[in-house]
């Protein structure tokens, strides 16, 4: 009998844990002590970068909306998409703001940064080589990376999008992490300017910090891909990753890192990574909310797989019920479940996100001999608080 037969023998039919918590999902738990603080964001050097006076004077035909992430159901609308090689450009008409040169070095730690008047809000351009066909424009709008910061830094709320198609108006979900405009379809565009009209938080200053900005398409010069060790990935958080309410926990602001030091970036939230160097998908572990005795449903693990050649992250349904499976080929994982066994493999040059109840269909898609996928030395564990009673998930 192969590893994935005896997997799927093992497992007790049972059906997804419904997300129970109250608490659980994207509320950010208050610090223990301390009042917020500005952030202290390091910027880019300025240099000679392009200037655009552009602004789209009509609305797009093309609809758009926000999106807090892309979720599973998204994958199938993304076929084709990848991340495109453009350049930032100061706005003319905006407020006076530096460091876009920060907005495509893959690191959270530094953003471009902005301050509106009484005359200039605050905008960002940004040219492509060449017109192309435009599905998705991805930001990160919170500072950090510690609680304080976040809190006290005012995020994008409301934003207008202006592209040669024309302007589109929508509103950006708070929260840390990465926020999506997504195009009903493609929109054909060489210019964008992204400007912020309002604004989430902030409880001191009104300087905006936005530390990614990326653009996908179906054609067009291609960004280079990503490279993430997964094996030696760090971690970064403040004091305890876990605050304790009432016998149940939740986490704090946690994020995955690479290097040491001043060479050291912060590139995504997280609490571990699965897969191994030279892996195209790598797997993203978030724990959320954990109880020591928990309820049916209670203990709440996020995950969402990275497609490093296309530089997308999508969100999967999936909790850990059993080992999670490596493809042997590093193109994706599985969740093996006697009743629905969820699954992100590359088919194609595209993700593919769906669920069988059958351990032939896992074969056919090259999990048959797959290992254990392992986490990275650097996770979180359990609150020691539940030290010793069985409930811990496998590393």
């Amino acid at each position: 009998m192969n590893r994935l037969a005896i997997v799927f023998a093992s497992i007790a039919v049972s059906s997804i844990a419904p997300r129970a918590f109250a608490f659980a999902g994207d509320i950010e738990p208050p610090p223990e002590a301390g009042t917020a603080e500005p952030a202290e964001v390091p910027v880019g050097a300025r240099s000679e970068l392009p200037s655009t006076d552009f602004k789209a004077t009509s609305k797009s035909a093309v609809a758009a909306k926000a999106h807090k992430e892309l979720g599973y159901r998204a994958a199938p609308a993304m076929k084709g998409i990848y991340g495109l090689q453009g350049r930032p450009a100061a706005v003319s008409w905006a407020a006076a703001a530096e460091g876009e040169e920060s907005l495509q070095d893959d690191d959270l730690n530094t953003a471009w940064t902005c301050r509106p008047d009484s005359q200039h809000g605050c905008a960002i351009g940004f040219e492509l080589p060449q017109a192309s066909p435009v599905k998705v424009v991805r930001i990160w709008g919170a500072a950090g990376p510690k609680w304080n910061q976040y809190q006290a830094t005012p995020r994008p709320a409301l934003v207008r999008l202006h592209s040669d198609a024309g302007y589109v108006d929508v509103q950006l979900p708070d929260g840390a992490g990465f926020r999506y405009v997504v195009f009903a379809k493609p929109i054909e565009t060489q210019r964008l300017v992204l400007e912020v009209l309002g604004t989430h938080g902030g409880t001191q200053g009104k300087e905006i910090a936005i530390a990614e900005f990326e653009v996908f398409g179906t054609s067009g010069d291609r960004r280079a891909p990503l490279d993430v060790d997964s094996e030696s990935v760090g971690l970064f958080h403040e004091r305890n990753p876990w605050i304790e309410r009432s016998g149940n926990y939740v986490i704090r602001h946690v994020f995955l890192t690479e290097g040491e030091g001043d060479e050291q970036r912060r590139f995504a939230r997280g609490t571990a990574m699965l897969g191994k160097k030279g892996d195209r998908l790598l797997l993203i572990e978030d724990w959320m909310a954990y109880a020591c005795t928990p309820p049916e449903g209670g203990n709440l693990r996020e995950y969402s797989v990275l497609d490093q050649k296309s530089r997308l992250v999508y969100s999967l349904p999936a909790q850990a019920e059993a080992p999670i499976l490596r493809h042997p080929q590093g193109l994706g994982f599985a969740f093996p479940n006697g009743e629905k066994s969820w699954f992100a493999v590359i088919e194609g040059d595209d993700v593919r996100i769906a669920s069988t109840n059958t351990a032939t269909q896992l074969a056919e898609l090259g999990f048959e001999n797959a290992g254990e996928a392992k986490r990275s030395a650097n996770h979180v564990d359990l609150p020691s608080g539940c030290a010793g009673n069985g409930t811990a998930p496998s590393e």
